[in-house]
């Protein structure tokens, strides 16, 4: 017969289980994302998920600490290490792979996915322009074509509603991106964190979204584009 203790050890062990499986194929995907190939990608995943299963199972640690960004950020000092060890195994001299950049790539990673899922593209770029890669206002206004006070009021709009949406969506990142648009925009917004060039998001978003529908300043026209 099991005790009290007995049950709520093992239901929280299966919560635990079923909120790191949910992320697995989201997690496989930033694992191919880092290693270019789909058999690494998936032991690198493999071992991702049992270090964490390991450290928030195993230790009965608090099931609420387990993020999508907290995994990836797993799986992406697994990755370097890796790295690292194959380099002084062959005994090269090789630098990591754009480690700099990539440093807070597993927590961008997330919340991209995030913010593509959750808002309009205008609302996308704006965010990351000021936030990311701390673009003035001005700056800003002369790229997307827009009003200081049409931005301000976007990122309050955006920061608000992220707030509100990280602390509802504890599985913000299990559903693949289908739109081929949006999933293009997505991976924009990934390089060009990756390689610290924000045009590259920039060129992407006029190419897909501004050519298509005119935007006046202050316009908000891309509400119907913001589903994934």
């Amino acid at each position: 017969m099991k005790t009290k203790l007995g049950t709520e050890s093992s239901i929280q062990e299966e919560n635990v289980t079923t909120t790191i499986t949910s992320m697995y194929p989201a997690l496989k995907r930033y694992c191919q994302f880092l290693t270019r190939n789909g058999w690494d990608a998936e032991d690198l995943a493999h071992e991702a998920i049992e270090k964490m299963y390991h450290k928030y199972v195993n230790q009965n640690a608090n099931q609420g600490k387990i993020t999508p960004a907290l995994l990836y950020k797993i799986a992406y000092n697994h990755w370097i290490d890796q790295f690292r060890k194959r380099s002084k195994e062959q005994g090269t001299m090789k630098s990591e792979p754009s480690v700099d950049p990539m440093k807070i790539l597993p927590e961008v990673y997330s919340i991209s996915e995030l913010l593509v899922k959750h808002l309009t593209p205008q609302q996308t770029v704006i965010f990351l322009l000021k936030d990311i890669f701390q673009y003035e206002m001005s700056e800003i206004g002369k790229q997307l074509n827009l009003t200081e006070g049409a931005i301000k009021a976007s990122l309050f709009r955006t920061r608000q509603h992220l707030r509100k949406v990280i602390d509802e969506d504890n599985e913000i990142n299990t559903k693949k991106i289908e739109n081929r648009q949006m999933r293009l925009f997505y991976e924009s917004i990934i390089q060009s964190i990756q390689h610290e060039q924000p045009n590259i998001l920039i060129k992407q978003y006029k190419k897909l979204f501004q050519q298509q529908i005119p935007m006046c300043k202050g316009s908000n026209n891309l509400s119907l584009l913001a589903a994934a």
